[in-house]
């Protein structure tokens, strides 16, 4: 032991920890410090150091056990060590003698510690202490652990042992930070299983061993697993487990309930995730802990709580008895639910304050045991349904009845959301406690809907959280934004127990429910009315989506049961339509008539006098309301549409009376446009589905509504002959000398607006996604609309073009310039923050103000007209000009791109190829091949475009900040923009993979492929979209190799989510055809993409490619791509993860090589390699072939090492020839040894080493550097193992 070194330890540590140290001694201090914990005797100064009767300081103790730890971390090696190998690091592996000589020296300083010891210095003692057993324990070398730790907690050391128990417990089951107890975790399980369960449990148990399960919990052995012998120390018969349940048993009873009992309660925490369930069913676990809820120390109850509520998280195995539903509910050893509900009783009331310190402490118990007692209902009691005995069921149901009555919202949340799960189970409601509590569950939750109602309107009135309604310790944690969605989650709670009730019991609900509600809407007050009608329209939907549900599974039993309940509710129907309580409530009216299709079914209507007369309310409660102003005229045009979408065949009935309704609102010209487009909207949605009605008659109604729109778009066709003309239309400065021209011009703008949005949504009803109802309609207006709107289109297109500036006045250029600036809009869309300083400029100027008001225009224009020409362009008798379309597009503006390729490229390409008598060849010359590919080839060649012109852009100069914004926005439009299209692409590949003929990976997988098809969940994730006929007719034809080049191009740009995008749908398709598509594009790849790389590498298994005696065409593919892709894999550096995984795929590609030597064929292979398609003409041997070009691509890295190709060669064949596994594996890595040797040492090294001045590598220095034993010749007969200390790659064991 060097003197020197500990006192230079010990001036350095003063340096570093006095405040008064100049920067650079503190430097070097810490830099000796450092270097100091790197020498292969650090462990030896540490144990010195950190030896309190040596008279050192705490720190340098600390230190001292800190050197301990560090030589584990950089010295250790899973295994114990075997040999003097060097890690990475250049030290030494610890030898076993070592590792038990530090075992021995860290036990030495937790027993000389004692209590006298600095904390800090003592708990990190325990943390080396931990590491170790997690290494070493159970070993043959390591029995007597727990007697250790018993004689140790004898001589006054108990509150070490505990802490040793419970980090150990954190580290293996909680944390999961030290990957060496990943490692041994079985080892580790079956030492616990010993040392803390009494050795009666153990026998009963595990009579035949013990083996890990796939949950990391103790299982009993037996079949393919091999079990592990339990081991029970002499003198540890009882088990920790059941000394600390006896030890807190005896210090609650004590009334001790301090730090001790503290301590002992986190020790059980740490393994209750852990402990085998019949374990703790045998300890009694449950109803001992539920004790501890009523210790005097409020961090006990509060970790007693926890314990509980993670125990009642536990899943129980399909088949198996409920064992954590079984421990709460027996009442033998003490009851724990009876334990729970006194806890519980004891956070509520005015007893509340005398029982616990601090409120808020109070209020957490209280939701913990809430989630407890939830969580036992819906996750088990459900699972087992009745099999619960009936004096097991009052004290939970009691409980959850108490925990939904709780003023406290977050405390009743969970137990409502158990009613609601209760009351959908078909056997657990008719249990006697269930039925018996329903009643009242249901006037408590009626009445807490009310009180919730009045606490929002309280605080939207500008009521304080406190005085609002909350309750105190509640309210303190809570800010006005949380307390609202507090409330918005509890209202949905409580609707939902009445929904699930109604949904139980229809007629009888609804029969108890209906007057309460009826007289709730004739009280004046505002709050009970409004839960009155949330309570209406939860009941009335759920209702109805019932009958819907009935009907469609043909349970005509539960229908006509709905039907009794539907006449039971016309009366509280028509309070509802006909209610008026004046500002406060309409708006929740509104939202609540359009559940009352419930009551309207056409056969209702056209049976009963009072569906039809509510039928006509309704519609007159939201034609009055049409008439007020701002949101609630809005709110009543909705309510109109959702009622026409619900019951259109109940609204024909009554068509007369409703179009009478809709005229007089129509004709009236105070009404506003936008009001009058919505009531159209609403008309065309009645005529559309009504399904009982013929097509003639519905195209006879529909006509006249639409004609309106053809007129409004006709009215501005001489504003769209030309640039110019439509600039007339837009640019009306302030102040023009013909004011009624202005006037005039202002008018036909704001109708072409309202004319555009009114035909957008009538659109969306009748010829939207899965509404086609009026297409033979649309197809016969289409002649009419589509050439105004591509107009419109082209006009818009033109701005762009400086072009068309030429002829125009310099006041109209620079007025058209300003024009085209992004708007306000825009920007807040591109940037997410408003531009408060146009803003400002805006309101100072008339002239911009002008500017700023076409500019919004220009995007509403802009946005309807591609929505509607891209719902229209799906119509097979839509007039599309592809030369008008496609004019000047090559000028938009990138933001602008995005909604061209969103609103009409998407559409069309779901929609091709669906329409009945229309075959896919004439739909996709006309259209695909007509205007949406040259429109692909546009967008390609900008977006290059603009990421070149990005990536070339010079760097800004600090001081322009405006223009650095600018560049900003601007790239954020062109990556919207990227995104945008790669939607597009993956909407064209997503029609390949559900399509019929999508087989290109059948050959490369081990399983029969399913093909997907639409509504599907993609391994990806996401829900299959694909059109099918647009994907068998890609694949038939050359078109599929434009579409994968421009997937393969989305991956060029230096965008992540549009590379995933694209990356998961090529996934889906060819999951080895993505290992080339992502390989050179992200080279080296990022950590982020390890895992994708990992999922479609598994996918991937080669042996499939000899099907029936036949060689693949993707053999040459395989051969000239994929393998060197699988080696650029093992290349990088950031993705370690991936090499077993890889060198699995290639010890495969390699053995189906062998199959090919005795196939003697030629086949062609088109290719994509670099910028070209190249034809190449493989001939001869194909495994020979195959083999040379892996050589080739492993070229540079066997040059390196000066490995000969016979060598590697040699090493293939053999690899090919062996048909064992483990044994393929093994010499496979032996073949790529060169190969990884030169990666490792890159990885391994400091890089700044080896760089020249021109900061390129030197492969010669990296290649000395590179360990020895890694660059042995395989000839020379070498029998190391490549992966250390890895038995399953023994090459001495495994080598014939």
């Amino acid at each position: 032991m060097d003197k020197g070194v500990l006192e230079r330890v010990e001036q350095a540590l003063k340096v570093v920890y006095s405040s008064n140290t100049p920067a650079e001694e503190r430097k070097a201090a810490e830099a000796f410090c450092e270097q100091l914990k790197r020498e292969e005797r650090a462990s030896d100064y540490g144990h010195y150091l950190a030896i309190r009767t040596n008279g050192y300081a705490a720190e340098v103790r600390h230190f001292g056990v800190q050197l301990i730890e560090e030589t584990l971390q950089k010295r250790w090696t899973t295994g114990g060590g075997r040999g003097n190998k060097k890690k990475a690091t250049g030290l030494a592996k610890l030898t076993a003698e070592e590792c038990y000589k530090i075992r021995d020296q860290i036990w030495e300083l937790l027993v000389s510690g004692g209590s006298g010891e600095a904390a800090f210095v003592r708990e990190k003692v325990v943390a080396v202490m931990v590491m170790l057993v997690i290494r070493l324990w159970p070993s043959a070398e390591w029995t007597n652990f727990s007697s250790q730790l018993q004689q140790l907690s004898a001589s006054g050391e108990w509150e070490t042992v505990q802490r040793v128990w419970q980090r150990l417990g954190e580290e293996v089951f909680v944390y999961e930070r030290d990957a060496a107890a990943q490692v041994r975790k079985h080892e580790l399980t079956n030492g616990l299983v010993g040392a803390l369960l009494p050795l009666q449990v153990v026998n009963e148990l595990y009579p035949n061993g013990m083996r890990l399960s796939t949950a990391t919990t103790p299982a009993e052995g037996g079949g393919k697993k091999k079990a592990g012998l339990i081991v029970v120390e002499a003198g540890n018969e009882d088990g920790w487990m059941q000394r600390w349940l006896q030890e807190a048993e005896a210090l609650l009873a004590s009334d001790d309930s301090g730090e001790r009992l503290l301590q002992v309660t986190r020790t059980l925490a740490a393994y209750v995730d852990w402990l085998p369930l019949r374990a703790m069913a045998a300890l009694g676990l449950v109803p001992r802990v539920a004790r501890l809820l009523h210790a005097h120390n409020t961090v006990i109850r509060q970790q007693a709580a926890e314990i509980l509520e993670r125990i009642a998280q536990r899943s129980v195995g399909s088949g198996e008895a409920d064992a954590v539903l079984q421990q709460f509910s027996e009442h033998h050893n003490g009851a724990a639910l009876t334990a729970i509900a006194q806890a519980y009783g004891s956070t509520v009331g005015e007893h509340a304050e005398t029982a616990w310190d601090d409120m808020e402490d109070a209020l957490n118990v209280a939701r913990t045991l809430a989630q407890t007692c939830a969580r036992l209902a819906t996750q088990h009691w459900v699972r087992i349904a009745a099999i619960l005995s009936r004096d097991s069921q009052a004290p939970l149901v009691e409980l959850l009845s108490a925990l939904a009555r709780d003023n406290r919202h977050s405390v009743a949340a969970p137990a409502l959301a158990a009613w609601a799960t209760i009351a959908r189970n078909a056997v657990l409601r008719v249990t006697p406690a269930v039925t018996t509590a329903l009643s009242s569950v249901a006037e408590q939750t009626t009445a807490a809907l009310v009180a919730t109602s009045r606490t929002a309107q309280r605080l939207s009135a500008g009521s304080t959280v406190e005085t609002a309604g909350f309750d105190a310790a509640e309210a303190e944690q809570l800010s006005a934004a949380e307390a609202r969605v507090l409330l918005g989650e509890a209202r949905t709670r409580q609707l939902g127990v009445l929904r699930a009730l109604g949904e139980a019991d229809p007629a009888g609900f609804v029969a108890w429910l209906a007057p309460a509600l009826h007289e709730a809407l004739s009280q004046p007050d505002a709050a009970a009315v409004d839960a009155a009608l949330a309570a209406t329209a939860a009941v009335l939907g759920s209702l109805d989506e019932a009958e819907q549900r009935a009907l469609r599974d043909g349970d005509s039993a539960t229908a006509e049961q709905l039907g009794h309940a539907r006449v039971t509710c016309y009366a509280l129907g028509r309070r509802v339509a006909e209610f008026d309580g004046g500002a406060e409530t309409a708006m929740r009216q509104l939202q609540t008539l359009p559940s009352l299709a419930f009551l309207l079914r056409p056969a209702a209507v056209e049976s009963q006098i009072e569906a039809r007369e509510l039928l006509v309310a309704i519609v007159r409660r939201c034609v009055v309301a049409v008439r007020s102003p701002g949101l609630l005229a809005r709110r009543a045009t909705a309510a109109l549409v959702r009622v026409a979408v619900a019951v259109p065949d109940s609204l024909m009935l009554a068509y007369s009376d409703v179009a009478q309704l809709v005229q007089e609102l129509l004709d009236d010209a105070s009404v506003p446009g936008a009001a009058k487009g919505a009531l159209r909207e609403f008309q065309l949605a009645v005529v559309a589905g009504a399904e009982g009605c013929s097509l003639a008659r519905r195209a006879e109604l529909a006509l006249p509504l639409l004609r309106p729109l053809v007129d409004a778009l006709y009215a501005v066709v001489p504003s769209l002959e030309s640039p110019t003309a439509f600039l007339t239309l837009l640019w009306r400065p302030p102040g023009h000398a013909d004011a009624a021209a202005d006037a005039h011009a202002r008018g036909r703008r704001d109708e072409l607006t309202r004319a555009l949005a009114t035909l957008l949504a009538c659109l969306g009803r009748t010829l939207g996604d899965g509404a086609t109802h009026l297409a033979p309609l649309w197809g016969e207006l289409a002649n009419e609309l589509v050439p105004q709107l591509q107009q419109l289109i082209r006009c818009l297109h033109a701005l762009w073009n400086p072009v068309h500036w030429s002829g125009m006045p310099h006041d109209v250029q620079t007025a058209l310039s300003g024009m085209l600036e992004m708007s306000d809009t825009e920007r807040h869309a591109i940037v997410g923050v408003a531009d408060e300083q146009s803003s400002a400029s805006v309101s100072r100027d008339p002239l911009f103000a002008e500017a700023h008001a076409v500019r919004h225009l220009l995007g509403i224009l802009r946005e309807h007209a591609y929505s509607c020409l891209g719902r229209l362009a799906r119509l097979p008798s839509a007039p599309i000009e592809p030369a008008i379309v496609l004019a000047d597009l090559e000028h938009v503006a990138p933001r602008h791109w995005r909604t061209l390729l969103t609103n009409v490229a998407t559409p069309v390409l779901a929609s091709l190829g669906n329409w009945p008598g229309v075959s896919t060849r004439d739909f996709v010359g006309a259209t695909a091949e007509a205007w949406l590919v040259p429109l692909a080839v546009v967008c390609m060649q900008r977006l290059d475009s603009e990421w070149q012109s990005l990536e070339q852009s010079t760097s800004l100069s600090e001081d322009s900040q405006l223009a650095v914004t600018e560049e900003i926005i601007r790239e954020r439009a062109v990556r919207m923009w990227t995104r945008a299209w790669s939607r597009l692409i993956c909407e064209l590949l997503e029609g390949c993979v559900v399509s019929d003929a999508a087989r290109l990976e059948s050959e490369l997988t081990s399983t029969k492929v399913r093909t997907p098809t639409v509504g599907d969940v993609s391994v990806s994730g996401n829900v299959v979209h694909g059109n099918p006929v647009l994907g068998a007719h890609l694949l038939g034809s050359d078109l599929f190799v434009d579409v994968l080049g421009a997937a393969l191009g989305v991956l060029r740009y230096p965008d992540t989510a549009a590379a995933r995008l694209v990356l998961l749908r090529l996934a889906e398709l060819a999951p080895s055809l993505t290992i080339i598509a992502l390989l050179p594009l992200h080279c080296p790849p990022t950590p982020a993409l390890a895992s994708i790389v990992n999922g479609l590498l598994e996918r991937i298994k080669c042996a499939r490619l000899i099907k029936e005696g036949e060689c693949s065409p993707l053999f040459g593919w395989l051969a000239t791509e994929f393998v060197p892709a699988l080696l650029r894999v093992l290349a990088s550096p950031r993705l370690v993860d991936c090499q077993d995984i890889t060198l699995g795929v290639l010890a495969d590609v390699f053995y189906a090589s062998a199959i090919f030597s005795r196939i003697s064929t030629h086949w062609p292979r088109r290719y994509s390699s670099g910028e070209a398609n190249v034809s190449q003409q493989i001939v001869g041997d194909p495994g020979h072939v195959f083999r040379q070009m892996s050589l080739n691509a492993m070229a540079p890295a066997l040059h390196s090492v000066e490995i000969s190709t016979d060598d590697s060669e040699h090493a293939f064949e053999s690899v090919a020839t062996i048909s064992e596994s483990r044994r393929r594996r093994a010499l496979l890595k032996m073949s790529l040894m060169p190969f990884l040797a030169v990666e490792q040492a890159r990885q391994f090294d400091n890089p700044k080493n080896h760089l020249t001045r021109g900061g390129d590598f030197e492969e010669t220095e990296i290649t000395r550097a590179a360990p020895a034993h890694w660059t042995n010749k395989l000839a020379a007969g070498a029998t190391a193992s490549i992966l250390d200390n890895d038995s399953e790659f023994d090459l001495a064991a495994l080598m014939p």
